[in-house]
């Protein structure tokens, strides 16, 4: 008898880690949207926009976290996104070929905090669209004192 129920205690136990394996590991949808500020301290200019963060959210047991998504800025500047985690936050470096030397070029950068609540971006497209030196767009911000006060809070790791 005795025999029976540590058989049936240890495939309870054996079940129950299993599922929670599984259940951690199930990429869990993600979809934000944020009221942002595109913002550049050198030429004092300021921009309302919208930030969306469209994805599936893998959580690694043994790893760094990933969201693998889109981001559209601006209504219009769509990026696809490997968001790595990093300590408190998640961040990317955006890449793309160049078609006239063959070699990877730098675009951008995205930064967001653990919850994804928080984004903090620096695109070459905004400086081109805008003709900015250095543009930047930060969600959820009203002006560029809150989008710099969201990049430090990212940076930091503060929620």
């Amino acid at each position: 008898m005795k025999k029976k129920v540590i058989i049936t205690i240890s495939c309870f136990i054996i079940f129950v880690a299993i599922y929670l394996i599984y259940d951690y590991h199930r990429p869990q949808h993600i979809e934000v949207k944020l009221k942002g500020t595109i913002y550049s301290i050198e030429s004092k200019f300021e921009k309302q926009t919208s930030i969306s963060i469209i994805g599936e959210h893998y959580r690694v047991l043994f790893g760094k976290d990933i969201l693998l998504g889109k981001m559209i800025v601006d209504d219009d500047l769509v990026y696809h996104i490997k968001l790595r985690r990093e300590d408190n936050k998640y961040f990317e470096l955006l890449t793309k070929i160049d078609d006239e030397d063959h070699v990877i070029k730098s675009i951008g950068s995205i930064m967001t905090s653990i919850e994804f609540d928080k984004v903090w971006l620096q695109l070459d497209d905004i400086n081109e669209k805008y003709n900015l030196i250095e543009g930047y767009v930060s969600g959820p911000a009203k002006n560029m004192e809150e989008g710099n006060g969201i990049a430090t809070s990212i940076i930091e790791g503060r929620e």
